[in-house]
């Protein structure tokens, strides 16, 4: 999960009459999740909200509305970009976003200043230079 269904662990949590505890309803749906995709991993975000929302809407019998709402806040928390099938539609009805403006210079510099001075030719730091041969000598 790494955090990524917040809202949506909630419900797959929930449980059944048949799977009572959380770890058997995380059980289950582990379990449907490789009987449909055969692998257990490489799993794009978009895929896994698809998955889910099958998921949750099939075998948890939870409504459509209700699973789209969680997976939704989810996936605009994560900040992903593409367009899951299973919420495209509530997606196309959002507001278009500003892009994100670009952080100002002196946000950066700080970080900068630990890297080194500009004024220090690349490749030599403290008098070395890095780019000379390694010179190992052994003492026998």
């Amino acid at each position: 999960n790494s955090g990524r269904f917040t809202t949506t662990l909630q419900t797959i949590m929930q449980g059944s009459r048949n799977r009572p505890s959380p770890f058997q309803a995380f059980l289950a749906l582990s379990d449907w999740l490789w009987a449909h995709t055969q692998t257990t991993g490489h799993l794009t975000p978009e895929v896994l909200v698809d998955a889910l929302f099958a998921y949750l809407t099939t075998e948890g019998q939870n409504p459509a509305e209700n699973t789209r709402a969680s997976l939704l806040a989810d996936y605009l928390r994560s900040g992903a970009r593409a367009r899951p099938q299973s919420i495209k539609s509530a997606l196309a009805a959002l507001p278009r976003r500003a892009p994100a403006a670009a952080k100002p210079a002196r946000q950066l510099a700080p970080r900068q200043t630990r890297h080194g001075s500009n004024d220090e030719p690349r490749g030599e730091r403290d008098g070395a230079d890095l780019h000379a041969p390694l010179r190992i000598s052994s003492t026998n």
